[in-house]
């Protein structure tokens, strides 16, 4: 079934584009004639797509130099060229290789060129494993860190330092305890390691 929708794209592509040189005959008559005046000599510098390694699905360009052509024709394609151009195409990975045939007075000049296309699997998120969102560690494994120091004097008191604490980034056993996780947030809040000490042996003898 696949093949015979090929086969009609290619008959409809083609029958499309011999409408498109019966529109322009007009045009082409008066190339024709101008350049077998001139004696003007078919020339094709080069055909080329601008990305050799493509990804399927993305876009793509095929660029040509041509010189006195009466009129150019790309394979699979029904549009009608009669300079150099470009034509942006989306990529198959069905189709890597693309001709171009350059018609002169006397003669004509085919030329290929080909890519190379890449299929990108796309992961199933249902396959990704999420890590818990509620996970904290036992006491005896947190890892306290002095984040911040702040020193106030005053005259009539003695020097106050403050200091708070964070825990490391590490992995965390998954625990129950709502009561204990929220002590455990109270680590933030401690000025004083002999009040983490205490809240210490409180969640070692809850935990």
């Amino acid at each position: 079934m696949k093949s015979n929708d090929g086969y009609l794209d290619s008959l409809y592509i083609k029958g499309l584009l011999s409408l498109k040189i019966l529109l322009y005959s007009p045009k082409i008559l008066l190339r024709f004639i101008v350049l077998l005046i001139k004696r003007k000599r078919l020339k094709l510098h080069f055909f080329k797509a601008d990305a050799r390694y493509s990804v399927h699905g993305t876009l793509n360009q095929l660029s040509w130099t041509v010189e006195n052509a009466i009129f150019i024709t790309l394979k699979n394609s029904s549009k009608l060229f009669f300079e150099s151009n470009e034509l942006v195409f989306r990529v198959d990975h069905e189709r890597t290789k693309f001709n171009i045939t350059c018609y002169g007075v006397g003669n004509k000049i085919r030329a290929t060129t080909s890519i190379r296309v890449v299929r990108m699997k796309v992961n199933d998120f249902n396959e990704v494993t999420l890590r818990k969102q509620n996970q904290i560690k036992e006491y005896n494994e947190i890892d306290l860190v002095p984040c911040r120091i702040k020193v106030r004097y005053n005259p009539f008191k003695p020097i106050l330092t403050k200091v708070q604490f964070k825990i490391r980034n590490r992995e965390l056993k998954s625990m129950e305890h709502t009561e204990l996780n929220q002590q455990l947030c109270q680590l933030y809040k401690m000025n004083s390691e002999q009040k983490i000490t205490e809240l210490g042996k409180t969640i070692t003898n809850q935990s």
